[in-house]
């Protein structure tokens, strides 16, 4: 059976997603469900998380009966750049002999490459953007999802979260990540990126800072992600807020060391892992972001790198 990918935000599934997932499924295809700007923070466009978008896709497509063994989910970032983008996600996807999108963009951007492309016609003259106005202005939306997406709006404060967001400047920021950095039996974990910016570039793991997270709770999600370890927070070693820091806007980041334990697999974001040993007189250089300047201050910071080597007073 072939796969067909089916690109959207999803912010949040409709009856009208379940619609054309249902088609495509219909068509003969096995859908390759790709959540789209999973890189952007939260906002008025982008009020759920990657992972709460995904818990809304797998219930409702339960509750359509369609089994999860015959669909896969695939995370697509955005990358600053409409020429580069295709180019840049397609190597990370399952192979795919057709896309469907409701985005105009969207489709021109893989018609121009070459792929069959497919418009999305939601039956019911339904979008993501109509639920959340609603939700907005205080009417009816329920009948616009599945029971099980109503539900978990709810129960994750959505409504709340869409008001306060579209309530909010068009643009807030600087928007909130952690870094982590990582001591794994005497070597610093590196991680090369999946995606732009900085794509193939090594860095220090970390990510953006969920709504329903504190940044310790994030560093400690995000390691688990990307490398596989579970880790073990020692201190903070600074916060980096350069509004040229990040390509894609003004970031602020909060910095945390600690050591790493369990199996190290690359994961997430995260194209592969790599450990270099941790050398207090020779910090890495040549990272992504402004991860030069943060192992540098760590490294010449006598009292945390001594916490981040483990050593005592009489060291």
């Amino acid at each position: 059976m072939s796969n067909a990918l089916i690109i959207g935000r999803f912010q949040p599934p409709t009856l009208g997603h379940m619609d054309v997932i249902e088609k495509v499924v219909y068509e003969g295809y096995t859908p390759i469900i790709g959540l789209g700007s999973i890189n952007r923070g939260q906002s008025g466009k982008n009020p759920f998380t990657k992972d709460e978008r995904v818990k809304m896709l797998t219930a409702s497509l339960d509750e359509c009966g369609i089994d999860s063994a015959d669909y896969t989910f695939a995370y697509i970032n955005d990358v600053g750049n409409n020429k580069k983008w295709v180019d840049s996600i397609v190597p990370d996807l399952p192979e795919f002999e057709c896309v469907y999108s409701g985005s105009a963009l969207v489709r021109k951007l893989f018609k121009d490459k070459g792929f069959d492309v497919k418009e999305i016609e939601f039956a019911r003259n339904l979008s993501a953007t109509n639920v959340r106005e609603r939700i907005y202005a205080n009417e009816s939306w329920e009948h616009l999802v599945t029971d099980s997406t109503a539900q978990i709006i709810k129960d994750i404060g959505g409504i709340s979260r869409i008001k306060y967001f579209m309530d909010a400047p068009t643009r807030i920021s600087p928007i909130l990540t952690v870094d982590g950095i990582i001591n794994y039996d005497g070597n610093l974990v590196l991680i090369k990126r999946k995606f732009e910016p900085f794509k193939n570039q090594y860095a220090i793991p970390g990510g953006h800072v969920e709504i329903s997270q504190t940044p310790t709770q994030a560093i400690v999600r995000e390691v688990k992600e990307e490398t596989g370890l579970d880790f073990e927070i020692l201190g903070t070693s600074g916060y980096y807020a350069d509004p040229d820091r990040d390509p894609r806007g003004p970031y602020l980041d909060k910095v945390m060391f600690g050591n790493g334990t369990g199996t190290l697999k690359a994961g997430d974001d995260a194209k592969e892992t790599l450990l270099l040993p941790i050398n207090p007189e020779k910090p890495p250089t040549g990272l992504a972001f402004d991860h030069d300047l943060i192992m540098k201050d760590l490294f010449t910071n006598p009292e945390a790198l001594k916490t981040f080597l483990g050593r005592s007073e009489d060291d």
